[in-house]
């Protein structure tokens, strides 16, 4: 359960900073404490969902209303049965649980939200708050646990522990770091530079990058060397993996940045 000592001065200031930055608009309103919080669960797991269901069933709060394997279908389902809470499993199949909870967040009668994870990093949990998550927990936790995080989230109250806010703040912080940092490389670049850059990890050779911006190879060489000289770097593979740090550009698809068969030393 969510530590108390302090919480309130380290939740307000917490929530604050996440809703500067992300723009989540206050928690939405919590219904009357006399009626049943409507759940619906979504768990790959066939056990994760009879757990939960369970739960349910032995609180007299908590009415089950529903439940998916993936993604996709809890969104469908979740439309049609409007329920208050949703616990959600963030590693669902067809659709990842952030975009199922950004779904069901900016849609018309948005449910709270509680995550399920699996040793979860701090980044995934910053994540899953910026997609509007309410409360988050581990899935070793008891059945009890579970119940009562289910019963805070649909009172209108969120759980986080305090632990897991500090390390979500520690995440939150070194993300607007690392944008900063990133904003300030790209003021470095020139505008040709900015447009090369993201095509790199494409596996475009010189001539395809050429042909994408209507610029002769000539051109797109005479910037992606001047681009190289800035990164600090001496070739494509590495300003891909140095850009990649500073957060310039995605990480490139599993596979590494090169197409078969296509000569991009440039």
């Amino acid at each position: 359960m969510p530590g108390r000592a302090g919480a309130f001065t380290l939740q307000r200031a917490f929530w604050t900073a996440l809703g500067d930055w992300t723009g989540l608009v206050a928690p939405r309103e919590s219904r009357k404490q006399e009626e049943q919080a409507r759940v619906f669960v979504v768990d790959a797991d066939p056990w994760g969902r009879r757990l939960v269901r369970s739960i349910c069933e032995r609180r007299p709060g908590l009415r089950f209303v529903g439940e998916a394997g993936d993604g996709q279908r809890a969104v469908t389902e979740c439309r049609r049965l409007v329920p208050d809470v949703v616990v959600l499993d963030l590693v669902p199949p067809h659709l990842g649980g952030l975009e199922v909870a950004r779904r069901l967040r900016n849609g018309g009668a948005a449910p709270r939200i509680l995550a399920l994870t699996i040793g979860a990093e701090p980044e995934v949990i910053l994540a899953a708050m910026r997609a509007g998550i309410d409360g988050s927990l581990d899935k070793s936790a008891s059945p009890d646990e579970i119940g009562t995080a289910i019963e805070t989230v649909a009172a209108g109250r969120r759980f986080f522990s305090e632990e897991l806010e500090r390390s979500a703040v520690a995440a939150l912080a070194d993300l607007a770091h690392r944008a900063r940092e990133a904003a300030s490389w790209l003021s470095v670049l020139s505008g040709r530079q900015r447009e090369i850059l993201p095509l790199l990890p494409e596996g475009l050779t010189a001539r395809q990058i050429a042909e994408r911006l209507g610029v002769s190879e000539r051109t797109v060489r005479s910037h992606m060397a001047g681009l190289y000289r800035k990164l600090g770097v001496k070739n494509r593979v590495a300003a891909i993996n140095r850009a990649t740090e500073l957060g310039l550009i995605d990480p490139p698809a599993q596979g590494g940045p090169t197409r078969s068969g296509e000569r991009t030393d440039d």
